[in-house]
Parts: structure tokens; C-alpha cells; sequence
């Protein structure tokens, strides 16, 4: 069976981009390579769960300390 292509255009659509420049940086991101770039479902939905891991990532590690520790100060 064949994969649908996904092109410049297509993406510029999918994501909103106003620059062609964005659309092609994200494709090469997701691994598109050759002239004219194209990538497949399989490659925006790798890219996609790529950048999800990354902002939970993210999420977790970004806690509140427990009491402000302001430095050079004498404690006590």
C-alpha cells in the first residue's frame, strides 16, 4: 500500500507556518531528506510524540522549592 506524502505546502498548513523556512526546518527535524523534501504520517506522528516527551520532561522537572534559599546569606 502506499504512504500519502506530506509536502512543503502541506505542512506550512498543518502547522500554521507563515515562512516556508519554518515549514522545511520542521521537516528536516522530523528526517526528511532529498529534493523535494516530503515526509509521511509515520514521520510527523515520530516527530510529534518526540516533542510531547520532551514537554513532560520538561513539566517534571520544574518543581517549587521547598523554603527560598537566597545566596550569601548567613542561615541562623
Amino acid at each position: 500500500m502506499l504512504k500519502t506524502l506530506y509536502f512543503v505546502d502541506d505542512i506550512m498548513k498543518r502547522y500554521r507556518c507563515k515562512s516556508k523556512d519554518t515549514a522545511r526546518r520542521y521537516m528536516r527535524q522530523m528526517g526528511a531528506l532529498g529534493s523535494p523534501l516530503f515526509v509521511t504520517e509515520e514521520m510527523i506522528n515520530a516527530w510529534e510524540e518526540g516533542k510531547r516527551r520532551k514537554e513532560a520532561v520538561r513539566k517534571t522537572r520544574l518543581r517549587a522549592p521547598k523554603e527560598m534559599i537566597i545566596p550569601g546569606r548567613k542561615v541562623g
